[in-house]
């Protein structure tokens, strides 16, 4: 299932690259977001339609995927913060 490759990718830290196939993925719903049991390279719905088990890796790639994203984009900020500015060295001397 490529939604629990998006979640091994989340866990490995390769987090643009588990982002991108995320978003493609989303592409293949139906009108409705649903999705079958397996999906094409074409994008063809294949085999149980709708599969809950799916549904259920989307759920839970997409949560651990935006907890990992923002725990980034949280810590890049706090390093940002902390970072002394070039104007603050210079009034310590």
């Amino acid at each position: 299932c490529t939604f629990w490759l998006v979640e091994a990718l989340t866990k490995a830290g390769r987090l643009t690259e588990a982002r991108l196939i995320f978003e493609k993925m989303l592409s293949y719903g139906n009108h409705l977001r649903l999705y079958a049991e397996e999906v094409s390279h074409s994008g063809e719905q294949l085999g149980n339609f709708p599969q809950a088990f799916t549904h259920f890796g989307l759920i839970t790639a997409a949560c651990n995927l935006d907890l990992a994203l923002n725990t980034k984009r949280a810590a890049h900020t706090v390093v940002r913060r902390n970072r002394p500015s070039a104007t603050s060295s210079h009034q310590a001397l």
